[in-house]
């Protein structure tokens, strides 16, 4: 954890069909590996612990025993290990009845249980024969000797970071018209995990690349799928370990169908300790790309420094403003008109001439004022004024004003070394 930022890391372990105990060395073996690269949170597939496609056995109890040992000595030989980590097993509670879960465990201990809310049982997939769905679960079960906590709506939170908080789908869950991560975003989840055993067929890897990009985007949170591979690939399906990692709608990595199981797959940060540093620091929610920073004595500038230095010069980033003028028959036509006057590109005018000449006077009129961008004295007040009209007749004129404050107020600034700012937008600009 560095800077705000936390390394997570979807990992796809060699398995085995019903071989829980083979299963669990091969667990803990990838474990150990991400916390030794600084992982401190990791998404496992969907029932790794058994295989997914153990079919009818997950109705014997002597698979369900074999996946509570697993986990019992999963706990025991990750006790040391300092990240948080999802891997899917199926459980079993007071009722008898079998949910397909992801456990949650941290540093040997079982934090709870997030059951699949949506349960496939169609086309290749057939789960209701096994499994209920967890939609509705707020209980606790008995599991390795202790009780623990079964919801789907479960969020896990870091005390050291206040920013991440964990929630967790379950494969079919993303596909679902209504998928949990919306109520877990909702309540709070910044990073979500996705446990999936997602098999391959033509065109299944594009439209599953868009459903964790666009689900990362809708829940404005960064997003871990964890794929399960080819050790599943051992009745009519076949499974390619297809983890991608997103945030925000943005595809950040993605693991190809050619690369093999048993690989851990994450988002890298810098090495703090190398002479070359980029330091990616949070800056007022923008993400910036830093590099070699120091101060006058030329020691490395603290985060705390450099957002003091950023805060202090955003100001001179910020662009004059643009201004929308709808006129029409009604003031909420108006109102309309203004905010799409602000979508035209700056240096356009309208096609009637005499409302053309007005978009001059008023630019000219607003600018002789003097009050420069954000408030400051200088040379323009606005770099534009747009009219849109529908309006003809003289008694009937609504006006609307509106003004361009997100899409047009960009400036961009040049650091160097020393943190001296070069603004290189809106030149002729008293800043």
């Amino acid at each position: 954890m560095r800077d705000g930022f936390v390394k997570v890391a979807a990992g796809t372990p060699k398995i085995r069909v019903a071989d829980c105990d083979y299963n669990a060395g091969q667990i803990i073996a990838l474990m150990r590996e991400a916390a030794a690269q600084g992982v401190k949170v990791l998404a496992l597939p969907e029932l790794c612990v058994t295989g997914y496609t153990c079919g009818d056995l997950f109705l014997q109890p002597t698979l369900l025993d074999g996946a509570e040992r697993a986990l019992g000595r999963i706990l025991e030989e990750t006790r040391e290990l300092d990240m948080l980590t999802a891997l899917g097993m199926p459980v079993r509670n007071e009722d008898h009845k079998l949910y397909n879960c992801a456990a949650v465990l941290l540093r040997g201990e079982l934090l709870g249980l997030v059951p699949k809310s949506h349960i496939p049982n169609y086309g290749e997939f057939y789960e209701g024969r096994w499994f209920a769905s967890g939609r509705t679960c707020n209980e606790a079960v008995r599991l390795c000797g202790g009780w623990v906590d079964l919801s789907p709506r479960r969020l896990f939170s870091c005390s050291a970071l206040r920013e991440l908080t964990v929630g967790i789908e379950i494969c079919e869950d993303l596909w679902a018209a209504a998928s949990p991560a919306a109520a877990l975003a909702q309540a709070g989840a910044t990073l979500m995990l996705n446990l999936s055993a997602s098999d391959e067929v033509a065109g299944k890897a594009d439209y599953r690349r868009s459903l964790v990009t666009g689900q990362s985007a809708r829940c404005l949170c960064a997003y871990v799928y964890a794929n399960a591979g080819e050790g599943e690939s051992s009745t009519d399906l076949v499974f390619a370990g297809h983890n991608m990692i997103a945030e925000n709608g943005a595809l950040l990595a993605e693991m190809s169908l050619e690369e093999k199981a048993g690989q851990l797959f994450f988002m890298k940060l810098p090495d703090v300790e190398a002479e070359e540093k980029v330091r990616d620091l949070h800056v007022g929610g923008v993400l910036l790309f830093t590099k070699d920073f120091k101060d006058a004595a030329g020691e490395w500038l603290s985060r705390e420094a450099f957002e003091e230095k950023i805060q202090a010069l955003q100001a001179a980033a910020g662009t004059p403003l643009l201004v929308g003028v709808g006129v029409a028959t009604s003031v909420e036509t108006a109102a309309l008109l203004s905010k799409k006057a602000l979508m035209r590109p700056l240096g356009s005018h309208n096609p009637n001439e005499r409302a053309a000449e007005m978009e001059r006077l008023l630019e000219d009129g607003i600018n002789a004022i003097g009050l420069g961008p954000q408030g400051m004295s200088g040379n323009c007040s606005v770099m534009g004024v747009h009219i849109e009209n529908t309006a003809r007749h003289p008694s009937t004129i609504g006006v609307a004003v509106n003004v361009g404050c997100w899409s047009h107020r960009r400036g961009h600034v040049i650091f160097d070394r020393g943190l001296n700012a070069t603004v290189t937008t809106h030149s002729g600009v008293l800043l």
